[in-house]
């Protein structure tokens, strides 16, 4: 019955990504013509649709935004004899002509350009619409300034320094695109002036979404599309990272209690959260997916961690001890079980823990012969409110502890069997919460805004049949490839447009 959904889903949803990209305009150039593609509210929701079909594009919410920042920083080592995926990043070498580090960028912009143009033909559809047609437009609408919200959140996450609220008003953001009737150059605003218009598209978003997704949706693959619990995760994750604490909090706890008043849940049991990770990605506590059939599988996240020919287990990346050691009880933490020690197909033989997470979905699967190794991309999940309420309250001078151990506690009950409930300091809250989002939040797309918003470098420590020098670099918290280079072509094209240090 899943399978027979996904396709109907995939019918709605996929509309095909379009092969080229006008990055000057931010819009792709390969679409019909305006005029002959914005005339009715059927045209409307054909546009609505592509968008989500945009969102899968290879360097964004399918793959590069999900694990290019994790493999850049500590959880993951590079194993001798691999094809050297990614080498750049996980060198610490790119620049601004690196594909991969252009890659999440260009995807963003793709899907901003697509919106805008939504946004530019909405007025004259709406003035040769029904009534019932524009409710339905302006429910659309709603996800639309949602998603843009969420693009540029992912660009701030990567090419933007850390959120200073004492510097925000200076410190670089993205250019503010509202529309493709702009001048041919933009500078880039200043991140607070970002973060405010993300603020505002996702107000924009709160004014016109009504569906608040329950468990049937989520037994059902309903969750594909933007919640009201998503809205505030959102704005919940975007204040954590702004250190606006007290909103950050609010916000993580509404949408919380929004999915448990819906039947939503934390994964209680080894076998629920295995699904969920290992298995075809679906779960309780996935409030929002982002959809996928198996038409859809153009890369595969799982070649990376567990790239097979035939019986020849083959990864580019196996877990760091480092990272490893973070389990402080792998035999009941259940997420531990991502992990499965094997000998690798290689001809060193190496022995190691290779990783399983999100790399395999029996629901995306061409055939029996044809396995997908990717599932489909949870974009929010109710353990990471969890760990930003934790987080946010140790974070206040005036916070409460008693409500960040309640929130901690709670996601350990629920990962680690035989868990026995603790009673933390701040200082301990804030180190616990710091690895329970390494382990909770792998791979899909925190590691590297988080080491760079705590401040924090990193030592890779040599681990057997790794490939050195890069097995053993450290990483000062202040190294410029924290922020990624605005890509050389966007430079080449747009003289007001300034670069980041890790551009020169």
């Amino acid at each position: 019955m899943k399978k027979v959904l996904l396709y109907f889903i995939g019918w709605c949803l996929c509309t095909g990504i379009v092969s080229c990209k006008d990055f000057l305009e931010k819009y792709p150039y390969d679409s019909l013509p305006q005029e002959e593609s914005f005339k009715t509210a059927d045209d409307f929701s054909f546009h609505y649709l592509g968008v989500y079909s945009s969102m899968k594009a290879p360097g964004g919410f399918t793959e590069g935004s999900r694990i290019y920042g994790d493999i850049q920083c500590d959880l993951f080592q590079s194993v001798v004899a691999s094809a050297g995926m990614l080498s750049g990043i996980y060198n610490w070498q790119f620049n601004a002509n690196d594909p991969d580090a252009n890659s999440i960028y260009d995807a963003m912009w793709l899907t901003i350009g697509r919106l805008n143009r939504i946004f530019d033909n909405y007025p004259a559809i709406k003035n040769n619409s029904t009534e019932d047609e524009i409710i339905s437009m302006e429910m659309m609408l709603g996800d639309l300034f949602f998603i843009r919200a969420f693009c540029y959140s992912e660009l701030v996450k990567y090419y933007c320094e850390a959120y200073d609220p004492a510097r925000a008003d200076e410190q670089l953001g993205m250019p503010i695109v509202k529309t493709l009737n702009h001048e041919r150059n933009l500078p880039r605003n200043t991140l607070k002036e970002t973060y405010d218009f993300m603020y505002s598209d996702l107000d924009s978003a709160a004014n016109r979404v009504v569906r608040t997704v329950n468990i049937t949706d989520v037994q059902n693959v309903r969750n594909l599309l933007v919640g009201t619990q998503a809205i505030h995760a959102l704005r919940a994750r975007l204040a954590l990272y702004q250190q606006n604490y007290a909103l950050a909090s609010t916000e993580a706890y509404t949408a919380y209690e929004a999915c448990e008043q819906n039947g939503l849940t934390l994964a209680q049991s080894r076998e629920e959260y295995e699904y969920m990770t290992i298995g075809d990605g679906l779960g309780a506590e996935v409030i929002m997916l982002l959809g996928l059939t198996p038409d859809d599988v153009k890369g595969s996240v799982g070649a990376y961690f567990r790239k097979s020919f035939g019986t020849s287990l083959q990864p580019e990346f196996v877990p760091s001890r480092a990272f490893l050691q973070m389990f402080d009880d792998p035999t009941n933490d259940y997420r531990y079980g991502i992990f499965e020690r094997q000998r690798l197909g290689y001809t060193h033989g190496l022995e190691w823990e290779v990783c399983y997470k999100d790399g395999h979905s029996s629901l995306l699967d061409k055939s029996s012969t044809n396995p997908a190794y990717q599932s489909m991309p949870k974009l929010f999940r109710m353990s990471e409110l969890v760990l930003i309420i934790a987080e946010a309250q140790a974070s206040m001078p005036d916070g409460d502890l008693s409500m960040a151990n309640k929130f901690l506690n709670a996601l350990k009950v629920c990962r680690i069997e035989g868990w026995k409930e603790k009673s933390y300091s701040k200082a301990q809250i804030l180190d616990e919460v710091k690895k329970e989002r390494a382990k909770e939040l792998c791979l899909e797309g925190f590691r590297l805004a988080d080491l760079k918003r705590w401040k924090m470098g990193f030592l890779r420590k040599p681990q057997p049949y790794t490939n050195a020098p890069f097995n053993a670099i450290e990483v000062k918290s202040d190294d410029p490839r924290f922020t990624w280079p605005i890509p050389k072509h966007e430079m080449d094209v747009n003289p007001l447009m300034k670069g980041n240090e890790s551009n020169y």
